[in-house]
C-alpha cells in the first residue's frame, strides 16, 4: 500500500505490506493499516460513518474503490499493490 497526500505524515512516507485472506476488502486493508500507523490515518482516510473522505480517491491496482467495503480482487486475478492517492481539495477565493 502507497500512500500521498496528506497521509504521508501519518505514514512517515514508508509503505506497508501485509498479507490478508482471500476474501478481505479494502476496509480489512484499512483496518490493518490503522492499526499499525494509528487512529490518526483512519481520520484522514474515513468518515465518522465509515466511507472514504470525499477527498481520498483509492485505487486497487488501477480500479478506483469507491466503497471501503469493495474486495480486494477483482475476479479471479489476485492484486499484489494496492495505491492510496489522496487529492487534497483546493481552495476557493
Amino acid at each position: 500500500m502507497h500512500f500521498y497526500g496528506h497521509t504521508r505524515d501519518v505514514t512517515g512516507g514508508t509503505d506497508f505490506v501485509t498479507e490478508l485472506p482471500e476474501r478481505s476488502t479494502v476496509r480489512d486493508l484499512l483496518d490493518r493499516a490503522v492499526a499499525h500507523y494509528g487512529e490518526k490515518l483512519r481520520e484522514r482516510l474515513l468518515t465518522r460513518s465509515g466511507a472514504l473522505e470525499a477527498n481520498v480517491q483509492l485505487f486497487v491496482g488501477e480500479r478506483q474503490v469507491l466503497s471501503p467495503d469493495e474486495p480486494l480482487r477483482d475476479g479471479l486475478e489476485a492484486v499484489g499493490e494496492v495505491t492510496i492517492f489522496v487529492v487534497s481539495a483546493t481552495a476557493g477565493g
